[in-house]
């Protein structure tokens, strides 16, 4: 499995690539590819390196869709100099990430020998990318002799984790995070020139460290199994919010609006100026489930349904102002005929005196949820909420809810689609469900 000898560093371009960031596709892509660019960004003019010379590879999706993506991805493997492990929850589970963990390893294990050193080079190093509460309390054999550092890059790194420190918003912290750590790769590189390396197989024979084998009861055959990780609940988080521009035609308070949309956007300013973000990261991780900030694309429902082959929990969080925008509309409708056990609807309504019309809000609904709007209780599929304190209680409800279906503890299923139209509820019986609810 290993080659028996070191090569000379390439001449090619993959001489030029420094850093091979290995991580769980199943983590939030846009903000590991947000850290590999800022990575790259403090690196460069470190090390006097052109703005167009490609120092960090990143296996992605677009590499993916290539003929080669394999071979692209060993060739990453053979010439860089240090590997970057974002360690997750989902990082301890199976997947092809763990393969390219073994290459370096491996990669690693060659160049102890030659070097007859009696010590590994710290050429492979892990990040906390989620904190290190929600990591397996012993990580597999192959990476539980591997360091990683908690404290050396700032408290709020050390206790949250890395994703957590670029999706607060914590710029200048992050900044000097990167700086810090770009540092430390140029001393490893600099201390440790570890030559290219040749397996004499391909990537994909390559073991995976995080599959352990389970001879199964009554079984003479073995069977992959994830060997940690299972027993973490995970909760992806879905945000329909219009950005502030983009509401702007719509209603006339925009403070509780975000820049970007989605994710800043502030439901109950400004009796609480607090991003969605952070009250449902915050309500998340009380129940001890694991937050993953998902990417909203055109397909809800392929999103929803990958959630729920991966056995993970769905929250939609929606704005029922920005569902008035065809943008966000068009997100949301197709749920109206989408059954599935792992996902949840969220309503956060704090309008203020700026208060919805009941024609408005009723035409809004009834446009998103032709179907569902028919049934004589629309809160047996929306979870309303009038107060920051009631949407966290009522998401941490909603948690659980959607948890033990998917574990089959409890047979709960979503109320069925009525052909015969019922009177939609109004504007007073609503704001009735919002202030008589109270969490059980």
């Amino acid at each position: 499995m290993r080659g028996p000898d070191a090569m000379p560093p390439s001449s090619d371009k993959n001489s030029d690539l420094r850093i091979f960031i290995s991580y769980s596709h199943a983590d939030d892509s846009d903000f590991v590819s947000r850290f590999a660019e800022d990575l790259a960004k403090d690196y460069k003019p470190k090390r006097s390196i052109g703005t167009d010379v490609e120092v960090v590879f990143l296996d992605t999706p677009a590499i993916r869709a290539g003929k080669n993506w394999e071979q692209t991805i060993t060739d990453s493997l053979q010439t860089c100099r240090v590997m970057i492990c974002l360690y997750s929850p989902s990082y301890f589970n199976p997947g092809f990430h763990g393969k390219e963990l073994e290459f370096m390893l491996q990669r690693r294990e060659a160049f102890t020998k030659l070097s007859r050193s009696t010590e590994d080079a710290p050429i492979i190093i892990p990040l906390l990318w989620e904190s290190k509460k929600w990591l397996p309390d012993a990580l597999p054999p192959r990476v539980s002799k591997i360091e990683y550092a908690e404290k050396e890059y700032g408290a709020t790194y050390g206790e949250k984790g890395l994703r957590y420190l670029m999706q607060v918003g914590e710029t200048k912290e992050y900044l000097k995070f990167v700086a810090a750590f770009v540092d430390n790769i140029i001393s490893i590189e600099k201390q440790y020139a570890v030559p290219a390396f040749k397996p004499d197989c391909s990537l994909e024979a390559f073991p995976d460290p995080f599959e352990t084998k389970i001879l199964l009861a009554g079984s003479t055959s073995q069977t992959s199994k994830p060997s940690v990780g299972l027993a973490l609940r995970s909760a992806q988080f879905f945000y329909v919010a219009a950005s502030r521009e983009e509401i702007k035609p719509i209603r006339k308070q925009t403070e509780g609006y975000g820049v970007n949309g989605g994710i800043d956007w502030q439901p109950f300013h400004p009796d609480t100026k607090r991003a969605i973000v952070h009250m449902c990261t915050e309500a998340t991780g009380a129940e001890d489930f694991i937050y993953e900030n998902a990417t909203l694309c055109e397909d809800l429902v392929a999103n929803l349904k990958q959630a729920e082959n991966q056995d993970k929990v769905a929250m939609i969080v929606v704005d029922v102002w920005s569902l008035s925008l065809d943008k966000c509309y068009l997100l949301i409708k197709p749920l109206d005929s989408f059954l599935s056990a792992n996902y949840e609807i969220l309503m956060p309504m704090n309008d203020g005196p700026e208060r919805l019309s009941e024609n408005a809000l009723q035409s809004t609904l009834l446009r998103a949820f032709p179907n569902r709007y028919v049934m004589p209780n629309l809160s047996d599929y929306v979870t309303w909420s009038s107060s920051a304190s009631d949407f966290s209680a009522k998401l941490r409800q909603a948690l659980w809810r959607a948890q033990k279906r998917i574990e089959g503890k409890k047979m709960e299923t979503l109320p069925p689609l009525h052909t015969k139209r019922m009177e939609p509820p109004t504007v007073n019986a609503m704001a009735g469900k919002l202030d008589s609810a109270s969490p059980s």
